[in-house]
């Protein structure tokens, strides 16, 4: 019975034994199994970590790209609009240059008719016309305006035509002839032609 019961007690204290390897196996099993599940979500806490971290490096590049292309939109559009404001002001330049150009030409056709009208004399009548044999390519015949006008006339006067509509003026110009006195007229005309 003594053998029994050692028997009994070693058993139990096997028993004990593989009892508490079972425990100490199930806690470093739970332990592990802890420590496995805390590496997972540390492993996903920084997975998602990167992943908010690309996101944002991904918005931040986006945005600057953006802000990138608003500035070389801008760029361009003041870029358009001073290469426009260069073309009108060429085209400003290039209309003044005309105009001084053409009052320059019309100025060297001036001084050149007034020349050749002050290179005749002054007043010119018909006792003088037949000295001046160049005047006759010229002026035909002398005007009683040509010292007062730089342009070389001809003494030609038409009859005008009046329609009927023209009342007002015919009326001025009969009242305009009414009041011409004859000593003045023939004081030009002596002046001219005598």
């Amino acid at each position: 019975m003594h053998q029994e019961r050692e028997a009994a007690r070693l058993k139990q204290q096997q028993d004990e034994l593989l009892r508490q390897k079972a425990e100490v196996l199930a806690r470093q099993q739970q332990e592990e199994t802890a420590r496995l599940k805390q590496e997972e979500l540390r492993h996903i806490a920084h997975q998602k970590e990167q992943q908010l971290k690309q996101q944002r490096e991904a918005h931040e590049r986006l945005c600057l790209e953006q802000k990138r292309i608003l500035e070389e939109q801008k760029r361009q559009e003041e870029a358009r609009k001073l290469e426009e404001q260069r073309k009108e002001m060429e085209k400003v330049r290039a209309i003044r240059e005309q105009q001084s150009r053409k009052q320059r030409e019309a100025r060297e056709a001036f001084n050149v008719m007034k020349e050749k009208a002050d290179s005749f004399p002054i007043p010119i009548h018909l006792a003088g016309c037949h000295t001046l044999t160049k005047l006759v390519n010229h002026l035909p015949f002398p005007s009683l305006y040509l010292p007062y006008t730089n342009n070389l006339k001809c003494e030609t006067i038409g009859l005008p035509r009046i329609g009927p509509t023209q009342k007002e003026v015919l009326i001025q110009a009969v009242e305009a002839i009414s009041q011409i006195e004859i000593s003045d007229v023939l004081v030009v005309f002596n002046k001219f032609f005598c």
